[in-house]
């Protein structure tokens, strides 16, 4: 079958592999489509400290099931679904209190173990979803990143009415966005890009500003989420919001960062960290699907697997240009 596979940083390609088969407690998937993530083009730059090589890439996999043993979970043959790619051991602290996304032998896929842009993909049934009322692959692909938008906003305990500051107007900011109105909040997104900034006030943003404009704010927001993964960012969010606020880090900071903890304590920020989702999937598909939160606006791209090196190379040297881009198999 084939496979996006990188070989090393900056070296990526598409292999004739081994067909994926099922083991007893597997479904065996056709890859319909694959999201390009960020992650991934960290993974092509060397970047991603949790991944080695060679590396077929892909978490964000929609697909049909073509084999899938008796399961209490109604999945079939012919069944479309999405799967869920954390692999959490189930004996560790966190999932014995059903935080198995932060498993402490964690794998995901594309990461740590094969991921799912090939052409086929054996799975756990138990991460499994089949997708109602998504008309297309595309949309279906969106599923789990809009979960790791929905995980970092329940972390920090989103209320009706409150503000929330949103740093960076990629596909998790934009998504955030949304998920935060359908919730009956008052997002604010910070990017620097004038088309971000714009398709987020499409999409529901009550306000839209520069970086360097956050510190003129006339409000002080009780929650911020930090979705763009750079240092500034996280700065800015511990000046800027109310005392008991509350802070939710999805984006992932390289390096170091000098933080006055005397704010933190003065303050009595809550500084959360939130990693993939857990128990997000099923919302997530509920606001896709009756339209709470609109991905369309966010694919930029949908290519075949063949032109997956070439894709990656481009959002690599350009990522400015892109918010979205799918791999349909």
């Amino acid at each position: 079958m084939l496979a996006v596979k990188l070989i090393k940083p900056f070296e990526v390609r598409v292999d004739d592999i081994p067909s994926a088969q099922a083991e007893l407690d597997e479904a065996l998937i056709k890859m319909k489509a694959a999201g390009i993530c960020g992650s991934d083009i960290a993974a092509y730059r060397g970047a991603n400290p949790l991944l080695s090589y060679p590396r077929v890439i892909g978490h964000e996999i929609a697909g049909e099931v073509l084999e899938c043993p008796q399961n209490d979970r109604g999945i079939k043959p012919g069944d479309k679904v999405i799967i869920e790619p954390y692999l959490y051991c189930g004996r560790c602290y966190p999932c014995s209190i059903g935080r198995t996304n932060c498993c402490e032998n964690l794998k995901v896929r594309g990461v740590h173990v094969d991921g799912g842009m090939s052409e086929l993909v054996a799975h756990p049934v138990e991460l499994i979803h089949k997708i109602e009322g998504i008309g297309s692959w595309e949309e279906m692909v969106m599923i789990e990143p809009l979960s790791i938008a929905l995980h970092g906003l329940r972390r920090a305990k989103v209320g009706e009415g409150e503000h929330v500051l949103i740093f960076g107007g990629g596909q998790i900011g934009q998504l955030a966005v949304q998920a935060a109105k359908a919730m009956g909040a008052k997002p604010i997104l910070v990017e620097p890009l004038e088309n971000r900034r714009r398709l987020a006030l499409n999409l529901g943003a009550e306000l839209v500003i520069k970086p360097e404009e956050v510190s003129k704010l006339d409000l002080k927001p009780p929650v911020a989420i930090e979705a763009s993964g750079t240092p500034q960012a996280l700065l800015s969010a511990i000046s800027a919001v109310s005392n008991a606020a509350r802070i939710s880090m999805i984006g992932w900071v390289k390096g170091k960062i000098p933080i006055e903890t005397a704010s933190l304590i003065k303050k009595e920020i809550e500084l959360l960290g939130s990693r993939n989702s857990a128990g997000e999937f099923g919302l997530a598909m509920e606001m896709i699907a009756d339209g709470r939160v609109n991905v369309r606006p966010l694919i930029t791209e949908i290519v075949n697997i063949c032109e997956a090196p070439d894709i990656l190379k481009r959002i690599s040297e350009d990522p400015n240009e892109f918010i979205k881009v799918i791999v349909k198999g």
